[in-house]
Formats: structure tokens, C-alpha cells, sequence
């Protein structure tokens, strides 16, 4: 429940922070980054490559994913989810995501939603995403994952 807590806390702050008379406007430059980014996310996925999938995830205890079974907290606790979730090639399928929305929240983060779908041969799942990106050392690294 506190760690719950602190993510809305993070949100409310990070929505405030937006809202400010400064200008974070997301240059094309940046879209652009993110967007070769899911790219490679989804050529990883789609050729059964988790760890690099994973890779573009931060890698620490830091890390958040929100889903229907709940949250789980850390890259590590994230990967081992996923590889039990989704084992081997045919059990990730193929993976399309939609990115509709950037928002950026400060100098060096931005909030990215959009639409998911699944394909295996014998059915599919899609839903919706949103996700907090941060500029870590030069390089856009995802934060915070919602999927439902």
C-alpha cells in the first residue's frame, strides 16, 4: 500500500511538474528516439529475444509494471515474470504496439500511451499501455509500465 501511495504521489507530482508555465515540449528529435526504441523492443519480441526486449527497461529495483495480476517491482522480478509468462518464441507470439500519445513531463521525461496487440496462432489479446521514460545517461530508458 505505501509503495502504491508513492507511485501516486510520483504521478501527481509528475502531472503538476507538466502543468507549469515551463515549456516541455517534445521535440521530434526525441519522438523520434523513442520511437526507434519500440522498434527494437518489438524486434526483439517478435523474434523471441526477451533479453533485449528487457533491455530497454531500467535496470534496476527502480523499475514498475502495473498489470491485471498486480505490480511487480524490479528488473529482475520483471524478466522472471515475463519468462515464465511468455515461454520461448511461440509462447511471446507477436507483439504490435500503437503509440497515440507523448506527453512530456519534465526536461527529461515523457509519458507514452497507446494500444497493444498479441498474436499466437490460436488467439490474441490486445489492450493498452502507458509508460514513463526518462533520458538516463543519454539514453531513454522505460520506468513505469501499465498494461491492462
Amino acid at each position: 500500500m505505501k509503495n502504491i501511495k508513492r507511485i501516486a504521489l510520483f504521478l501527481i507530482l509528475s502531472l503538476t511538474l507538466a502543468s507549469c508555465k515551463q515549456d516541455f515540449t517534445l521535440t521530434q528529435q526525441e519522438k523520434n528516439e523513442i520511437d526507434a526504441i519500440i522498434e527494437k523492443q518489438l524486434e526483439a519480441w517478435n523474434s523471441g529475444d526477451m533479453e533485449t526486449f528487457m533491455s530497454f527497461y531500467d535496470q534496476s529495483d527502480s523499475l514498475i509494471f502495473m498489470g491485471k495480476s498486480g505490480i511487480t517491482y524490479g528488473w529482475q522480478e520483471n524478466y522472471d515474470v515475463y519468462k515464465r509468462a511468455f515461454p520461448g518464441k511461440e509462447g511471446m507470439g507477436n507483439l504490435h504496439f500503437d503509440a497515440e500519445t507523448y506527453q512530456k513531463i519534465d526536461k527529461h521525461t515523457v509519458l507514452v500511451v497507446g494500444s497493444f496487440k498479441m498474436t499466437w496462432p490460436d488467439r490474441e489479446f490486445s489492450g493498452y499501455y502507458s509508460e514513463i521514460w526518462r533520458k538516463l545517461d543519454g539514453e531513454w530508458t522505460v520506468l513505469f509500465d501499465h498494461s491492462s
